[in-house]
């Protein structure tokens, strides 16, 4: 019922229905995990039955945002009003609280996750009206509950009622090997199909996903019970489930010898037949890169299996055979390697894959060099779609500082991504050619420059070369000459998201915004490329003056994730980048400069003694120091803003 439990079975009637368990250990917080307590689904099946919980996502008052921001969840579960919650007198005595108070439990689940009662969203929902049941009880209790303990949750259908008990129990009096562990919740452990593949676009988290449920699923303490292999077009039955393969010999009559090499799926395949009670793993990375009905040859047949165990054994290979009764390691030349039940289904029915042998891949329709599967073998597994704008669950978060550079600015790579797959949708191109938000790892996500680079050398060539190769007229916005690589890379860097078609920096969301003082520095102190609050009055005073010079002239600053600087606009050019930009940086902290095309380089005042050419040879560095030498830039700085937008003009008109 959590992790570190171990349950004890259940007990259902019709009048009411019982289960219980061990609490063993406390989820470690500093490793991040969710507080919480499993449901076992057998226990709340037999509640649904008797319509015992409601879905509150149909109550008009209920807003996931409140309970679930990251929107992992699709089920929220609370008590029907005809049944009515009650706290045991021991929980009441652990929790110092008041017995006779409205209480209500709440049981979520995600798509990829088990039902459970959780800690953080309890909280969060704190109380529900028209009631106002209390759900925060349960937060307390995972604190305060002594550990080891016993929990037992009793439904009482006569009484209308949801009992749930908790005590302190010492397991040096318990007999564990007494216990009826129901087999149900033990193959609960895995809830999932034995055959799986995850698809979606690259970059959705496939790979991870399956990484993940891998170490939760078959990984202890101890050891690993799974094994990873890539398939790839040149994989063979014989590397995927072995093959004899010559080897040297000490033999100088025969220098050749030849043994039998097992591959990963006969290695799994024969832990499974030892060790029935333990869990195994085939992972399969990139499954449709290789001819799978090549690669699993005749095993293809124990694909169709009922209760977990293939319902059609096939006869076992002679050179399978051969490796099964060899006098050292063979799994039926010795009557201690595997039970005597498995022995006999080998013997007398053939090879089969047993209820404890699981098999999960990964596929990406987006790769050019994958291959076909016919429907006879996709019907025998399950398939999990990634959504290409899943986050996964601290994306919310990890993502809002994400941002590709370019000659004008920065935009979030997110935004930009989404922008990037609608066009892509419009424009009729297969879902799998989309990207996801991890098409780039999150490594390179974490370093701005890194993903630059990456955007530039990774995602532009995978849209120029690959996903949109038929259709790039569409959607890159090029000339026909100009409409080779080398040139689009060029084109961003200049000109930023308006290098597509049909998209601009204010499609994407690139978070401009002219807003007071109190929320502009509530943005800086979240971003890592703005405005740093800590300036110096001296810098902010120059900046202020420089900001009401600018709105004289009718233009604004556009505070942005931009480096060190704001952008400056007419305030009623919202869309294109009719934009200049303030790198007010300086070289002290009690001045700015301004950044300004290089034909004013000559025409300069007195103070352009300070000019900095910077290495792109296209911008001057004015240093400023005091308020009259903003003054006296200013005409220099309308001039340049109303040539830009000239320039603009110019090439949309063109």
């Amino acid at each position: 019922m959590t992790k570190g439990t171990l349950s004890l079975g259940k007990s259902f009637t019709e009048k009411e229905l019982v289960i219980k368990g061990y609490i063993l250990d406390k989820q470690n917080k500093e490793l991040g995990t969710q507080g919480s307590y499993n449901i076992p689904k057998s226990f709340f099946d037999e509640c649904n039955k008797k319509n015992v919980f409601i879905d509150i996502k149909n109550l008009p008052n209920f807003k996931q945002e409140d309970i679930d921001p990251k929107r992992q969840l699709d089920k929220f579960y609370i008590l029907d009003s005809s049944y009515k919650l009650e706290l045991s007198d021991n929980i009441i005595s652990i929790l110092g609280i008041p017995k006779n108070v409205s209480r209500n439990i709440l049981i979520v689940s995600g798509p990829n996750s088990k039902l459970q009662i959780r800690k953080t969203h309890s909280d969060k929902l704190s109380k529900l009206p028209p009631n106002n049941d209390d759900f925060s009880w349960f937060s307390k209790l995972y604190k305060e509950a002594p550990i080891p303990g016993e929990i037992i949750f009793t439904l009482d259908n006569n009484l209308k009622k949801l009992i749930i008990d908790y005590q302190y129990v010492d397991l040096k009096k318990v007999e564990i090997n007494d216990l009826s562990v129901n087999e149900e919740e033990e193959e609960d452990n895995i809830n999932k199909p034995h055959q799986l593949i995850f698809s979606g676009a690259p970059g959705t988290g496939k790979s991870y996903t399956l990484n993940k449920w891998a170490n939760n699923y078959f990984k202890d303490s101890n050891n690993s019970y799974y094994d990873r292999v890539t398939f790839h077009p040149n994989m063979t039955y014989g590397q995927f489930v072995g093959v004899f393969k010559p080897f040297p010999s000490n033999d100088k009559e025969s220098p050749i010898t030849y043994k039998f090499v097992p591959g990963v799926l006969l290695k799994q395949l024969e832990k499974a037949y030892k060790n029935p009670d333990k869990n195994y793993l085939i992972l399969i990375e990139e499954i449709n890169r290789a001819n799978v009905a090549s690669v699993f040859g005749d095993v293809f047949q124990l694909l169709d299996r009922k209760d977990g165990v293939s319902e059609y054994p096939i006869s076992i290979p002679e050179d399978i055979l051969l490796r099964f009764y060899d006098k050292e390691k063979g799994i039926l030349s010795n009557d201690n390697i595997i039970n005597n039940e498995i022995k006999e289904k080998l013997k007398n029915e053939g090879l089969f894959f047993p209820k404890n042998l699981y098999i999960w891949a990964s596929m990406n329709g987006a790769d050019q060099g994958v291959m076909p599967m016919d429907t006879a073998f996709k019907r025998r597994w399950e398939f999990e779609k990634f959504d290409v704008n899943d986050l996964g669950e601290d994306g919310t978060t990890f993502f809002e500082d994400k941002f590709i550079k370019y000659n004008q600015g920065a935009i979030s790579w997110n935004e930009l991504r989404k922008a990037l797959n609608s066009r892509m949708l419009k424009l009729k191109i297969p879902e799998d050619k989309l990207m996801g938000p991890y098409f780039l790892s999150r490594e390179t996500l974490e370093d701005t420059d890194k993903l630059t680079k990456s955007f530039e050398s990774k995602v532009l060539m995978y849209l120029f070369d690959d996903a949109t190769k038929m259709k790039r007229k569409d959607f890159f916005n090029l000339d026909d000459k100009d409409m080779y690589y080398s040139s689009l890379v060029r084109t961003f860097r200049e000109l930023g998201p308006n290098v597509f078609n049909e998209i601009s920096v204010d499609d994407i969301s690139i978070d401009f915004r002219d807003e007071s003082q109190d929320q502009l520095e509530s943005t800086l102190r979240n971003l890592p490329f703005m405005i740093d609050p800590s300036m110096s009055d001296e810098r902010k005073r120059l900046l202020e003056h420089l900001e009401n010079k600018i709105s004289e002239l009718n233009y604004t600053f556009m505070y942005g994730q931009v480096s060190n600087g704001v952008y400056i606009r007419r305030k009623q050019d919202m869309k294109r980048q009719k934009f200049l930009f303030i790198d007010f940086s300086g070289k002290s902290n009690d001045s700015i400069s301004i950044r300004l095309p290089i034909e004013y380089k000559k025409t300069m005042p007195n103070f352009s003694q300070n000019l900095n050419t910077n290495k792109d040879s296209f911008k001057s560095r004015f240093i400023i120091n005091s308020i009259e030498q903003i003054d006296e830039v200013m005409p220099y700085i309308n001039e340049a803003l109303n040539s830009r937008i000239q320039s603009f003009n110019n090439k949309w008109e063109n």
